[in-house]
């Protein structure tokens, strides 16, 4: 159809025909012969396709006489705009319902005259304005947090003096539990250690290396735990991050069973690793056990758990946790900052 011509109007298809019909088509095919232009502008295009003006371009080129047989991509490209000019003016000339209004010109306008529409001023974010709702928020429900400047007194173990050096209080709430930050051997091993290596390792692991008194720390951990090996963190919080973490990501499809007394800095690692979280009640075996066996053997998982919880002194069932780990396929990780 798209090749036969129309009956009706020689100079077009049939396949057009039935489209300028078309609710949908009809108006596509009226905006294209809108921009094709007007009858004078086709017979400027058929001028185009004359031999005398495409052998013209050709000498221009440096590419006359063109071999026989070869079709000019000129000519052709021309000879294309004739035809489509010429059927657009035939099917108007026959009332072709596509074609029958004949499109509105837009009229001439002194662009100089045209003024563009202001553009609307938008002021930057206040980023202060947020800062001070956000406090203001704080303060007004209470969640705000003061800190008590607390000063330990070394050689007065547990007191400490406040702001003010004649107001002393008793700190019962520190993790210096035995009082080795005041001990005599460890005070004098720091100073000892000052004074040949100065304050500070001088950058991180990565930069600077191992220190020599990290290693001997870490050699000795190992011992005390009978294990191959140990590694030194900065702060519980970042061992329990860290390690949570990257074990519960590298594990493909491991699920981790995390008591619900837990420390902050574990539930942070457990989310930081991504992996599937099971709660379970504080220190109850049983229902770590029935949680445990909803998944196969084979799944990698991981019991999270404390030896003596902070927040609440309470100590765990070690041995029986480490029985069902064994029983279900699990690996254990205990946090015993505040028990070691």
């Amino acid at each position: 159809m798209a090749t036969r011509t129309s009956a009706r109007f020689p100079a077009m298809s049939r396949l057009t025909e039935k489209a300028s019909h078309c609710p949908v088509m009809g108006p596509a095919l009226l905006i294209s012969s809108t921009q094709t232009g007007s009858v004078s502008r086709a017979r400027s295009y058929a001028s185009l396709a004359e031999k005398s003006a495409v052998d013209e371009i050709h000498k221009t080129e440096g590419v006359f006489p063109v071999s026989a047989g070869v079709v000019c991509p000129h000519a052709s490209a021309a000879a294309a705009a004739s035809k489509s000019a010429e059927t657009i003016r035939a099917a108007k000339m026959a009332g072709c319902p596509a074609h029958a209004h004949k499109a509105t010109e837009q009229p001439n306008v002194d662009t100089a005259t045209i003024k563009p529409e202001p553009s609307k001023r938008h002021s930057a974010f206040s980023y202060e304005q947020f800062y001070t709702a956000e406090l203001d928020k704080k303060h007004h429900d209470k969640s705000y947090r003061y800190f008590n400047n607390i000063n330990r007194i070394a050689p007065r173990f547990p007191v400490a003096h406040t702001a003010s050096h004649a107001e002393e209080v008793d700190v019962w709430c520190s993790n210096d539990y035995l009082g080795m930050s005041r001990n005599p051997v460890v005070l004098e091993t720091m100073h000892r250690t000052l004074n040949q290596y100065g304050a500070g390792a001088g950058g991180t692991r990565n930069i600077a290396g191992n220190g020599q008194m990290h290693l001997a720390l870490e050699d000795e951990l190992a011992t005390l735990h009978r294990k191959p090996a140990a590694l030194v963190f900065s702060s519980c919080y970042v061992a329990n991050d860290a390690t949570l973490a990257t074990l519960g990501s590298k594990l493909p499809g491991c699920v981790i069973f995390s008591d619900s007394m837990n420390h902050a800095s574990m539930i942070q690692g457990i989310r930081h690793s991504g992996a599937r979280k099971v709660i379970f009640k504080h220190n109850d075996t049983v229902d770590l056990e029935q949680k445990l066996a909803q998944f196969p053997k084979e799944t990698p998982k991981i019991i999270a758990f404390e030896s003596v919880y902070s927040m609440c002194g309470s100590v765990g069932p070690i041995e029986k946790i480490c029985d069902l780990a064994e029983e279900y396929g699990a690996i254990t990780f205990l946090d015993e900052v505040h028990a070691v």
